[in-house]
């Protein structure tokens, strides 16, 4: 078989399979439409209200076209059981993003309580960051070591020349140098490490109460 073919036949459907994923609604989902159960469902997931022009690209190749009353009605509803401060919590606590504009009487308990998960993320990706600089900082102090110790059994032990000797002086005084700089970040990391871990634990202490 021709492989240009094969390879081509390939991407063709690849692309048949990412088309049919990409698509808010198959055939038969536009064809049996319930507008206002769509509306609901899209609102209650947390979805900006212009999903309905996904629908309305999914839906066109069929000849279908959108309710937007009855989807609006639906996802008005939809909303006001997503814009409950618990779901706020947590789509902060992912560090997620939200679409929906949620009414105004539900609006700012729901940002408040995404704003306290948001800020749970932050603190803990920030630590996270640190605590991963501050583990390869301690794998450079433990290598920086290992390397002293074997130089100055090269010195003690090993026939060396006076070349070889200076070289190792040399390196050995690099390593101390370098130990000095290593040192003071692990000790700048590990005060932040301990400062953002108390700050997280008042912040999960004080929130999440919905």
């Amino acid at each position: 078989m021709n492989y240009l073919v094969l390879f081509a036949k390939i991407i063709f459907c690849l692309s048949v399979l990412l088309l049919i994923n990409c698509a808010s609604l198959n055939k038969q989902e536009c064809l049996n439409a319930d507008w206002q159960s769509i509306g609901f469902e899209d609102g209650s997931r947390g979805y900006s209200s212009t999903r309905i022009g996904n629908h309305r690209k999914a839906c066109a190749k069929f000849n279908v076209k959108p309710d937007f009353d009855l989807y609006q009605q639906g996802y008005s509803q939809g909303a006001r059981q997503f814009c409950q401060p618990r779901n706020g919590y947590n789509l902060g606590l992912r560090g997620a993003s939200y679409g929906v504009i949620c009414p105004g009487d539900l609006q700012d308990r729901f940002v408040m309580a995404y704003r306290e998960g948001k800020e749970i993320y932050r603190v803990k990706s920030t630590l996270n960051a640190y605590q991963k600089n501050l583990d390869h900082l301690l794998e450079v102090m433990d290598a920086n070591r290992d390397e002293k110790a074997d130089l100055e059994h090269q010195l003690i032990t090993g026939k060396l020349s006076k070349p070889q000797r200076i070289a190792i002086i040399k390196r050995m005084r690099e390593l101390e140098k370098e130990k000095d700089e290593v040192s003071h970040k692990i000790d700048e990391h590990e005060y932040q490490v301990a400062q953002l871990r108390e700050n997280l634990r008042m912040l999960q202490l004080n929130s999440g109460n919905y």
